[in-house]
């Protein structure tokens, strides 16, 4: 409570009063955190135009306030809630972390320095995943680069209860460990393979080290044995681990990890991070388009983006889309399963993007689309028609050329005839009015251009978005085929009294529910 109002007491002239509150907590507690922090918002917003004496009173009151032991110091470092970038006042986030960073490596090697207090405090050290424990990790191999010091972590860490150990500090030693002594390092690694107490935790260490030609080949073994969980390899992916490896390298630990029952989420988390716009078509793209093509339902939904990036990096590459119809195929069939346009909305969009003569042939006019649900089309925020307004026109004749008759029936049941002008009005689409004039039947393609103008899905009162649409039935009395001029005078009268309809059950609706509520 003291901290949260120690900027407003200082500023209001409680400076003596606190600096006593600072050495009585400081005497009964060795440090006082929460403090420091109101020390440094002091000094970064309310003393920028300060005395120099002001400034340094502030400094020795902040330094006083941390404890000097090396115990105490190495016990904040595990503390979650302390960072030692707010001990920094630098311009910019950055340097503050820099700084931080120093310091805490300096820490280690001081700890490194002193074998008794090291061994000492090494378990508590080995219990916490606090992130600065890498650098104290990184520090300690600075003093002390060698055999010996491996020996007393690695007894250390045996020791330990399973559900009580943590790695941080072990991949921050091992990382400067593989830049200073290799052959150490890739020693400590091998053994780590088929260790009891470290084989689980292989990736986790090995992502630490250059990814040579001796990594490569722990990694496979390392999936062989299958004591690290298959989870951890997706490890490859980040902080930009992957680009150490050759296509023709990931691709071989990929296709090892493949044989894995629970690898494809893992291995698409991977191939997302390598794979962008300007990467060349390689084996690994091929792997990642089948991959996607055998996806199952909870993969497509947990990993939408993922998917549709990578489709996505296909898109200005002139790569075969051997797989494409596979992949279209596939999501056609989780879609007549368990999976909803709303679960893959970024895959659909780049699909659509990719190949969108595919995506007209095999999500509108394939018979294998059939039993698609037709909410899956026309609900009025996520269906298919979303993804078919992003393809040109142009495209669209084209792929219903061959059968026309046909196909531009089908094409109606996916789109959405209607558009809303900039003035709010509502008005066909160019495409639909197109279709109109080419079809030999244009009262079919209107019948189905109907059924969109009572919303399936709606928000607010289903009766004024269908009164809304009333217009489009105007819209056609002066067309030149007579045929379709009849048809809208027919069905506007015959819309008119579905939309009236419509306002009195929503009506006697609020009115009983107006009357419950009484």
């Amino acid at each position: 409570m003291l901290a949260n109002r120690f900027r407003g007491l200082w500023l209001a002239g409680f400076s003596e009063e606190l600096v006593d509150a600072v050495q009585m907590i400081t005497t009964h507690c060795g440090h006082w955190n929460e403090a420091v922090y109101a020390i440094n918002d002091l000094l970064r917003f309310d003393f920028k135009t300060a005395s120099v004496e002001e400034i340094s009173a502030l400094n020795t009151l902040k330094n006083s306030l941390l404890p000097s032991a090396l115990e105490y110091r190495i016990h904040l470092c595990l503390c979650g809630d302390f960072r030692y970038s707010d001990l920094f006042l630098e311009e910019d986030t950055e340097s503050e972390l820099k700084q931080a960073t120093l310091a805490t490596q300096e820490l280690g090697k001081e700890l490194a320095s002193d074998p008794n207090t090291f061994a000492s405090l090494l378990p508590k050290i080995l219990e916490y995943d606090s992130g600065q424990l890498f650098d104290l990790g990184h520090g300690v191999a600075m003093h002390s680069p060698n055999k010996a010091t491996w020996h007393v972590i690695y007894e250390t860490f045996s020791l330990l209860p399973e559900q009580g150990k943590a790695i941080r500090f072990v991949q921050g030693f091992l990382y400067l460990l593989a830049d200073m002594k290799s052959e150490l390092a890739n020693s400590i690694l091998d053994q780590s393979l088929t260790d009891i107490y470290f084989s689980k935790y292989f990736m986790l260490i090995q992502k630490e080290s250059p990814l040579d030609e001796k990594a490569i080949k722990r990694i496979i073994d390392s999936i062989h044995i299958g004591k690290c969980q298959t989870y951890w390899y997706k490890l490859l992916g980040y902080g930009k681990v992957h680009e150490q490896l050759s296509d023709n390298d990931l691709y071989l630990i990929l296709s090892v990890l493949s044989n894995k029952n629970d690898s494809t989420e893992v291995m698409l988390e991977i191939l997302y991070m390598r794979l962008k716009k300007s990467s060349p078509y390689s084996s690994v793209t091929q792997m990642a388009l089948r991959l996607i093509s055998q996806a199952d339902n909870n993969t497509i939904r947990i990993m939408d983006y993922q998917i549709g990036s990578i489709i996505e990096s296909c898109t200005d590459l002139h790569s075969p889309k051997e797989h494409a119809p596979e992949i279209f195929d596939n999501i056609i069939s989780q879609l007549k399963d368990r999976l909803s346009i709303l679960d893959c909305q970024y895959t659909l969009e780049k699909l659509a993007q990719w190949w969108p003569y595919g995506f007209i042939k095999k999500f509108v006019l394939s018979d294998s689309c059939s039993s698609v649900p037709y909410c899956a089309y026309h609900d009025s925020e996520y269906g298919l028609w979303k993804f078919l307004a992003m393809i040109d026109e142009e495209v669209i004749h084209d792929c219903c050329a061959p059968d026309p008759q046909v196909n531009y029936l089908k094409m109606a049941k996916a789109l959405n005839p209607k558009v809303r002008t900039e003035e709010g009005d509502v008005c066909w689409t160019p495409l639909a009015l197109n279709m109109l004039e080419q079809h030999d039947s244009p009262t079919e393609l209107l019948d189905i251009f109907k059924i969109t103008l009572e919303p399936m899905s709606w928000r607010g009162s289903r009766a004024e978005i269908m009164e809304q649409n009333l217009p489009l039935f105007d819209q056609l009395l002066d067309h030149k085929d007579k045929r379709v001029r009849d048809w809208a005078t027919t069905n506007k009268s015959l819309f008119a009294n579905r939309v009236k309809k419509e306002k009195q059950s929503e009506e006697k609706e609020e009115r009983v529910k107006f009357e419950r509520f009484e």
